[in-house]
């Protein structure tokens, strides 16, 4: 029973030392950033980006989970200094401040998870092109020791990358498929 106990531990500890190395090997830093071309106009755009209450239409989030509630503060949804909260069974809590709201190129925002002490910043930035809008969706934030290990663990850079395609996808649909 002692040996069987040994090998058990051993077991767990091997795979907590492994994790930990595994997860230290990313950087502080990290960026996610995705694009998508979208046929319309940069003001029809700027309208679902530049706005929170419009967030909704094309989040990814809302889209794996329905029953996601958003709340917003003050009288304003699309100018600096608007808040959008959100609140989920399978997302957590959170809120969206926004930072900069610069029609029609770009609106900065930055994130507060209730039970994440790391704020991310993100951005959207909106490029005309010909008879297109290039859409950049970026997200900058720091990690420590445990959101490293949080990340290696549960592949949290792989998922963002996949919601983030997600929403600019949705975005596309919403903005092409306007009448």
């Amino acid at each position: 029973m002692k040996k069987i106990l040994f090998y058990i531990g051993l077991a767990v500890v091997t795979f907590v030392v492994t994790l930990t190395l595994l997860s230290q090997r990313l950087d502080s830093a990290y960026m996610i950033e995705k694009d998508i071309l979208i046929e319309g106009s940069i003001d029809d755009v700027f309208k679902q980006v530049g706005d929170l209450k419009n967030w909704q239409n094309w989040s990814p989030w809302k889209k794996k989970d329905p029953s996601l509630e958003y709340t917003f503060e003050g009288e304003k949804s699309d100018s600096a200094g608007s808040v959008m909260k959100w609140k989920s069974a399978s997302n957590g809590a959170g809120s969206v401040t926004l930072l900069q709201v610069s029609s029609p190129n770009v609106v900065s925002y930055k994130l507060q998870f209730d039970d994440w002490s790391n704020q991310p910043t993100g951005e959207i930035s909106l490029i005309k092109m010909v008879d297109q809008v290039k859409v950049v969706w970026t997200m900058r934030g720091e990690r420590g020791f445990v959101d490293k290990i949080f990340w290696t663990l549960f592949k949290a850079e792989a998922a963002l990358n996949e919601d983030f395609e997600l929403g600019l996808q949705l975005l596309k649909t919403n903005i092409e498929t306007q009448e």
